[in-house]
């Protein structure tokens, strides 16, 4: 039986290195097995990438 809880793992950081992170999220939970998605983002004050990746906790 699949879990209905979601994991969110939240970032802050520069928008290259934000970028990459999220890549090797994808690569390590893909969308099509972990539901993996970005529940949010935006730019702080500061010009770096706040995100939250959101996944379910186990694969089908």
């Amino acid at each position: 039986m699949k879990s209905t809880a979601w994991v969110e793992v939240s970032f802050t950081l520069p928008r290259e290195e934000a970028r990459k992170t999220a890549l090797k999220y994808f690569e390590r939970y893909p969308k099509q097995g972990y539901d993996t998605h970005v529940a949010h983002w935006h730019v702080t004050e500061n010009g770096e990438i706040f995100f939250v990746m959101r996944r379910y906790p186990t694969c089908d």
